[in-house]
């Protein structure tokens, strides 16, 4: 082990990880040898060093400050500074000169290690390929027995489409039938929402004219059950109830709710009917008012 290397060894590990040892590589005699560049990047510290003409030099800066000089480990006074500029300027510099070689020759390395995976890659690439065209070539000898196979199939789906066809034909003869039964509905659906308005501006005119509610516009709320009404959330008499349920009974038999308000306007629910009508999910008919 040579001495350069003992050096770089020795300055590792007693500054370990806090800092950063770039090592020259100068081998001529008239050249700065043994020089290195250590940088203590929590301080913004650093120290560069070499040999020339069986001298020694260090240089300490501290944010790019020239601090402390010294020549074979004797500190030079700044006084004297001077004398020594050519020595500094050339272990600048070398120092200078040799990381900038070994930046490029570490991303040369990097560049031919890219290259070297790229190179790999490739190769797995072509491999790849390879093995694709086989296994297409078997998929094609295949697919040209599963062609045959599927022109049976086809021709015998061609006889099926005919039957069904037929079918369909005799489907669109029961939609049309179908769709005549619906218009007849819908028609009497319609006669009864008009008997339901009707019957709830009975209702209202009623409520107004026994004062229960001052007016239409009033009414915000109803509910009619089998044993009681709630005008605008309040529960009525016996006496009306029983009023009500006489004259309206029979339209709204198992009970009805109304409520109106300025975002949804007008609607009304009843109990499920015996008549037919339109209806939601839990049974209820539901019937919005458009006055």
């Amino acid at each position: 082990m040579n001495q350069s290397t003992i050096l770089t060894f020795f300055l590792s590990a007693l500054i370990g990880t806090s800092a950063t040892i770039v090592k020259a590589q100068n081998t001529t005699r008239d050249s700065l040898q043994d020089s290195y560049h250590i940088y203590f990047p929590a301080q913004g510290k650093e120290i560069l060093a070499g040999h020339l003409d069986g001298h020694s030099y260090k240089l300490v800066s501290v944010y790019n400050k020239a601090t402390d000089l010294y020549v074979d480990n004797r500190q030079i006074d700044k006084k004297d500074w001077s004398k020594y500029d050519a020595i500094v300027e050339r272990l600048k510099t070398t120092i200078t000169d040799d990381e900038a070689e070994e930046a490029r020759d570490m991303a040369q390395a990097q560049r031919d290690r890219e290259q070297a995976d790229r190179d790999r890659e490739q190769g797995e690439r072509d491999r790849e390929q390879a093995e694709h065209d086989r296994v297409q070539g078997d998929h094609d000898r295949e697919q040209a027995e599963h062609d045959r196979e599927q022109g049976a199939r086809d021709r015998e789906q061609a006889s099926r489409d005919r039957e069904q066809a037929q079918q369909d034909r005799e489907q669109a003869s029961r939609d049309r039938d179908q769709a005549e039964g619906d218009r007849e509905q819908a028609e009497r659906d319609r006669a009864q929402a008009a008997e339901d308005r009707a019957m709830l501006r009975q209702l209202i005119d009623y409520l107004v004219d026994q004062k229960i509610v001052p007016n239409a516009q009033s009414l915000t709320s109803l509910v009619l059950t089998d044993t009681t009404l709630t005008v605008n959330g309040t529960i009525q008499s016996q006496d009306i109830f029983k009023a009500v349920k006489d004259k309206f009974g029979s339209w709204a038999r198992h009970g009805l709710s109304y409520g109106c308000t300025p975002a949804s306007g007008s609607y009304i629910h009843l109990s499920p009917r015996t008549q037919s009508v339109s209806t939601n999910n839990s049974g209820n008919y539901s019937l919005t008012i458009n006055d």
